[in-house]
């Protein structure tokens, strides 16, 4: 009997470990997105870019609640909030997954083997969000007006807007990547 409840506690174990792990991915990109967003203006000052960060939330929650009602929308509108949606579900995810690691840490009955996996999880969602920080700054700086970059740990995926790559463009996002995670596994998607 005693065999069954450790296997048994060793697979709830191993389960909230990956929901921590989850979690802190969420919440990672939710941060980044937020960082992303706030850095992102220019000129405008924090006061003006916290406004339309608090306008882009009430418009999606809006969003939200007329969920099933049909509305008229551009195909440039819809693109133009696929960036902005985007950055606050990462955000928000990554923000949910820290919180998570965190209570995994301050929990007592937690293992101090676990809280170090935790801890370390943290630490390195936080250089995710520096690697995807980086990234799409140095391709706005090579003239790709939206970019949004997630990196986990079996690959990078790179959204840019744009209405067909060039094989030099393709390059260019795989070369900046490069500059900062060392993979093979990058994924281009192209938002018109």
């Amino acid at each position: 009997m005693k065999g069954f409840k450790g296997k048994e506690m060793t697979k709830m174990l191993i389960c909230r470990k990956k929901a921590v792990a989850l979690g802190a991915l969420v919440v990672l990109v939710g941060v980044a997105g937020y960082l992303n967003f706030v850095y992102d203006k220019s000129g405008n000052g924090a006061q003006s870019t916290l406004t339309e960060y608090v306008e882009t939330v009430k418009d999606i929650e809006n969003e939200q609640e007329n969920a099933g009602e049909a509305q008229p929308v551009s195909g440039e509108v819809k693109n133009a909030d696929y960036f902005v949606s985007a950055r606050l579900n990462r955000e928000t995810a990554r923000s949910e997954g820290i919180e998570l690691l965190k209570s995994t840490i301050d929990n007592a009955n937690v293992s101090a083997e676990a809280k170090t996996e935790a801890e370390n999880k943290i630490f390195e969602i936080s250089d995710n969000i520096e690697n995807e920080v980086n990234i799409e700054n140095v391709l706005k700086s090579k003239g790709f007006s939206d970019v949004l970059v997630s990196v986990s740990d079996s690959q990078v995926s790179v959204a840019v807007r744009s209405d067909g790559l060039t094989a030099p463009q393709t390059a260019q996002i795989n070369d900046a990547v490069e500059q900062f995670v060392s993979t093979n596994n990058v994924k281009i998607v192209e938002v018109p």
